[in-house]
């Protein structure tokens, strides 16, 4: 007959009382201390999202005022340069020759500036 091994008295008692069903200490800490390492991950995501959507917005502004620079060149009323605001332009007119044939080939470069930065479109 094999025997079995019972619980001694005072390991029946603890598990009467209920007081081995909680959580100890360390394992409390544990826990907190990887609700604090997800906590400041998902706070860095947070501020490199925004961030982001900051320089998003920052470019498409550019962008618009760019095409409504052109738009407004095209129909040959808008000078050389210029400044409105945090917004500036210039245009220069070149010219580059093709190597082969040698001919030249006019071409406009167009730099907008808006919030430091700068958007440079060339047009032939």
């Amino acid at each position: 007959m094999a025997r079995t091994r019972s619980a001694s008295p005072e390991v029946k008692r603890r598990n009467l009382r209920g007081a081995a069903s909680g959580f100890t200490l360390v394992e409390i800490m544990v826990a907190v201390a990887i609700l604090a390492l997800v906590s400041v991950g998902a706070l860095r995501l947070a501020a490199l999202s925004q961030r982001t959507l900051d320089e998003v917005q920052i470019q498409r502004r550019l962008l618009d005022e760019a095409r409504a620079l052109q738009v407004i060149q095209r129909a040959g009323t808008l000078p050389d340069s210029g400044s409105s605001g945090d917004l500036s332009w210039s245009l220069l007119k070149e010219e580059v020759e093709i190597p082969p044939t040698g001919l030249r080939l006019p071409y406009k470069r167009f730099t907008v500036t808006l919030s430091g930065r700068t958007l440079e479109i060339w047009v032939p």
